[in-house]
């Protein structure tokens, strides 16, 4: 299978399933994870060969509503907590740009499967 065709992939043992909108962990259950920061996940891993802002993230995952910065923060953390993500090998801060999921774009998802970009529940 042509992994950029792929919806699923693996990350410290944790598998993201793009299509079914859930993660498992190595056993197969379903790791507990709020819909938003599995919104900005997809959203990041749709643009790795890139910085993504800040701006850009509250945009796509919450467009028309005022949020507060805390929520994009809390969004990060869940993100590393869920991936096993302690060293931030796999999500990286770009100090005043934004964040970076530092995965090979040919390991993940190329087509949107609608996470992002629209109104989490």
């Amino acid at each position: 299978m042509n992994p950029r065709s792929s919806k699923t992939i693996v990350v410290n043992g944790i598998t993201l399933d793009f299509a079914a909108g859930i993660l498992r962990d190595s056993q197969g259950k379903d790791v507990v994870f709020r819909s938003q920061a599995f919104a900005v996940l997809e959203y990041l891993s749709r643009h790795t060969d890139r910085v993504v802002t800040k701006d850009e993230l509250m945009q796509a995952i919450w467009p028309g509503i005022a949020v507060t910065d805390d929520s994009l923060v809390q969004c990060i953390g869940d993100i590393r907590r869920a991936l096993r993500d302690k060293n931030q090998m796999a999500l990286k801060v770009v100090p005043k740009r934004g964040y970076r999921l530092a995965i090979d774009a040919a390991e993940w998802p190329i087509e949107p499967t609608g996470g992002a970009g629209r109104r989490p529940s």
